[in-house]
């Protein structure tokens, strides 16, 4: 038990919380994902973010609207990087105006942004 919350025992808490979640989700039939988490040296707090099995994100549902008015390509796009990294696209940040496109990069499942134009370069026969 330690004397007082540091960012490295949340880590560590986030892991044990939320393979617990995913198990009551599994029974649910929902999915389940920790969102941010605020602290202070004896308590924090973790948003919580549910939704049924197999349905879209609201970063989902936000792409499917702004793919037709920017051009995009449909969600779930698979493309290389320069750099040779296996990208998806995942979803759409309406308040990001810089590097609204959601990405996940195949080989380490983290979470990228990236600009409508670069998108469209590396999505070519997508732009109508």
């Amino acid at each position: 038990m330690p004397e007082q919350l540091t960012k490295k025992f949340l880590d560590e808490a986030r892991k044990v919380i939320q393979d617990k979640l995913n198990e009551v989700g599994t029974e649910l039939g929902l999915t389940i994902e920790l969102g941010g988490i605020s602290y202070t040296d004896t308590d924090f707090t973790i948003k919580i973010k549910a939704r049924l099995e197999g349905a879209l994100s609201q970063e989902g549902r936000d792409y499917e609207v702004y793919k037709i008015l920017k051009g995009l390509p449909d969600l779930g796009t698979e493309f290389i990087t320069d750099k040779g990294h296996t990208m998806i696209i995942t979803g759409y940040r309406t308040r990001a105006k810089k590097r609204p496109v959601l990405l996940k990069e195949v080989s380490t499942d983290k979470v990228y942004a990236m600009d409508v134009k670069s998108v469209l370069r590396y999505c070519p026969e997508s732009a109508e």
